[in-house]
This record gives structure tokens, sequence and C-alpha cells, in this order.
């Protein structure tokens, strides 16, 4: 047994060998201090792990507040030899709590403190730390907004010293995750239940417009990377939404608007469809040329539409524009000359694959004619565009014939 007229800091109540709620917190004399204390002695703390060389001992002082007249405590986590000698090195020194024996005994001492709220102030800890599990954090780091993720990932990079290296695996492996996106969304799977991909994205998103075209709208400028690096034209730093391109009437009407409006040193138009909007007529007509098929309505007014979105850009060099803040943009840095034209629209390997049929063959002639003949406009496929992209993340070659692949086992492997 152990006088109480030692002092308080020389003895340790050894957690792992005796039972801590035994302990209690006792206020002095004077109420200007607090000790740890049991039947037998005072402690000026705790032995977490007890080994037969070295000691893990948790120190404890408590501070009292002027302003709520409770104790603050004060841990201090120290490496003791048996000898009594601080265990340090020429270096800063590392106190690691890995053991699940020190683990266990750290988080009673935490639970024991908690349980002294009339003179412990555990309030502020309780209100801004907790002990969460990984699925806990990331529900929760999900639910944060947008600029909030973002500083909260720089400010972990920023003390955390990740190497380049490390960045590019983290960058490579999130556009990997963002190409599964893209699969999912272009077969429009289901997601865990029963609802389909394109209806979880608008709720998981938020988007309010009616119709296919707004989710691949919000997914491709959100991913501009996509567009960036794919499609062949100048590299892309970013996408504006839905641009009035021409001149408006004295009503503020008659003007083109674009989906997407690409901006590098030049503009790039982009007219957005959808994978199942249909490139071709569903029957071959009697009025259809030897050699060609017709091309559907859609086809021929979205075509139509991107050309007099190029028109009316080109020959409006004073027209404004504004970014998606609203702020206008400087018209002598980024040129409206001539411009890039793009349309995205359908999807080859459900309408006309490449296989030997003679309409599937017809179907693609007439479809690469129609694109090698176009100077004006680039026209690729939704299903080409995923091509590209899972090729600049993928270190797979992805098959041939990789769209009638069963989605499961496609995306088991090679995704």
């Amino acid at each position: 047994m152990v006088s109480r007229s030692s002092s308080v800091f020389d003895n340790y109540f050894d957690v792992e060998k005796n039972d801590i709620s035994t302990l209690t917190v006792t206020k002095s004399v004077d109420e200007n201090h607090c000790y740890l204390e049991d039947k037998q002695s005072y402690y000026g703390g705790f032995i977490i792990s007890n080994k037969p060389r070295v000691e893990t001992r948790c120190k404890i002082l408590f501070i009292k507040s002027k302003s709520t007249g409770k104790f603050k405590p004060i841990l201090e986590f120290r490496k003791v030899t048996k000898l009594g000698e601080l265990k340090t090195t020429n270096s800063d020194v590392i106190i690691s709590i890995k053991d699940s024996n020190e683990l266990e005994n750290f988080w009673k001492i935490i639970s024991f403190l908690q349980g002294f709220t009339e003179l412990i102030e555990t309030d502020e800890f309780s209100k801004h730390y907790k002990a969460v599990s990984h699925e806990a954090y990331i529900k929760s780091f999900e639910k944060e907004e947008h600029t909030k993720k973002v500083t909260a990932i720089l400010d972990l990079i920023d003390k955390t010293d990740l190497t380049e290296d490390s960045l590019k695996s983290i960058l490579y492996n999130q556009r990997k995750k963002i190409v599964k996106r893209f699969y999912y969304l272009l077969k429009n799977m289901n997601v865990n239940t029963d609802e389909k991909s394109i209806d979880f994205y608008k709720k998981k998103f938020n988007i309010k417009e009616l119709g296919e075209e707004a989710v691949w709208h919000h997914f491709l400028k959100n991913n501009n990377w996509i567009l960036g690096l794919n499609t062949d034209l100048r590299f892309i730093y970013d996408l504006l939404s839905e641009q009035k391109l021409g001149s408006e009437d004295s009503k503020a009407k008659g003007s083109s608007k674009t989906d997407l409006l690409g901006l590098s040193y030049f503009t790039t138009i982009i007219e957005l469809k959808t994978p199942s909007t249909p490139i071709f007529k569903e029957n071959k007509t009697s009025k259809s040329r030897a050699n060609t098929f017709d091309f559907s309505n859609d086809f021929i007014e979205s075509y139509s539409q991107i050309l007099a979105q190029h028109w009316d850009i080109s020959s409006n060099p004073d027209k404004l524009l504004k970014d998606d803040n609203g702020q206008l943009l400087d018209r002598q840095t980024i040129r409206t000359i001539d411009p890039k034209a793009v349309l995205i629209i359908g999807s080859r390997n459900r309408e006309f694959p490449h296989d030997r049929t003679t309409i599937n063959l017809l179907k693609t002639d007439s479809f690469e004619k129609i694109r090698r003949d176009s100077k004006k406009v680039d026209i690729i496929t939704f299903d080409e565009l995923f091509e590209r992209a899972f090729n600049i993340v993928s270190s797979d070659k992805l098959p041939m014939e990789w769209y009638y692949i069963n989605e499961q086992e496609f995306i088991q492997n090679y995704m």
C-alpha cells in the first residue's frame, strides 16, 4: 500500500491488471486540483501496457477552467523502461498505441473520464470528437458540400505529405470509378435494388430536369476529362452549360443554344443526345439510294442543329458569352473562329453492331461516310466515347465484343 502523502505522480494505475471502475476522481480540499484515487492510493495516471521490458504510461493532469470551474484533463503518453528511463531517440519520439490490448485500455480511460462530467469538462470533447467506423466516416463525408470535401482532401494531402505518385494513383482509381459509372449509365443497369442507373443518378445528384439527356449533360460536364482527352479535338479545360450562340430577336428568342461549350484557346460546341437516340430509321425506305440507309429524323435534326450553332457563333464574334457563374468570358483570349463542333449521339453497338449482316454493314458504311465527309462536325457515339475513356484508365484491352458480354461478368472481369 502506498502512502497518501506520496506524490500523486509516483503511482500509475494498471488498467490491464486492475478494475478501472474501482477508481474515482476526487477534488482537492482547496478545490484547485483533481486526483485519481481508490481505497489504496492516489494515482498520477495509468499504465496502458505492462510488458517485460517496457511500460506504456498515460500521465494525467487536471487543469481548472476559469470559465466553467470544471477540470480539463491533460494527457501525456510515454514509453518507460522497467528501470524508469524514458525511451528516447535522436529524432522525434512516436508513441504508438496499436496493440489491441493497448487500444482497449486507452478507450477504457476515455470512457472512465467521461463518467465524471460533474467535475471533468468533456462536453467539448464529446461535441467535436468521437470514434466512428470507416463506413460511418465515408457516409458522413458523402453528405458534405462539394467545397467542404475539396477543402478536407486538400488539408489531408498537405498534412500527410502524399507523394506525386500517390496522388496520381488516387486520381487513376477515381477515374476508373467514373468509367464504371459510365458503363452503368450506358447500359442503364439496376443499382443495388430494382432502380435503374439513370433514375438512381438523378436522385443521387438531385437532377430535376426530365429525360435522360439531363443525366448525360451532368455526367460529362462534371467529368470533363472524358471529353478533354478523348475526342479528336484540342484539350478542353472547362465546359459551360447551355450557351446561347446567335442573335436574338426583340423578344429575346431565335438564338441557337448548345448543350455544352468547351473552352480552350478556341471554343468547341458540343451537342448531346442520348445512347438510346436512333441514328438510323428502323427500316430502309424505297427512297433510299443504293448502298445507303436512311438516317433518323432525330439524327438529321441534331446534325442540322449543331451546324446552325456553328454558324451562329462564327458569325457573331461580339456575342457576349458567360461562364456558369455569370462572369463574361474574354473573347480576345477564348477565340470562336470556326469552332470545332461535336455531336454525341446513339450507340452503334446497340443499333448496328459490327457483324456481317447486310443491314448492319450498310449502316456502318453509311455512318462512316457521313462522318468522314463532315468537315465541320465530329460525330461520336456514346459507346465509342466509353471505349476511349476505358482505354485511358485501364491497362486491360477492351474486348471487341465487350458490349455483348454479360453485364455482371464484364464488371467483375474488366472494371
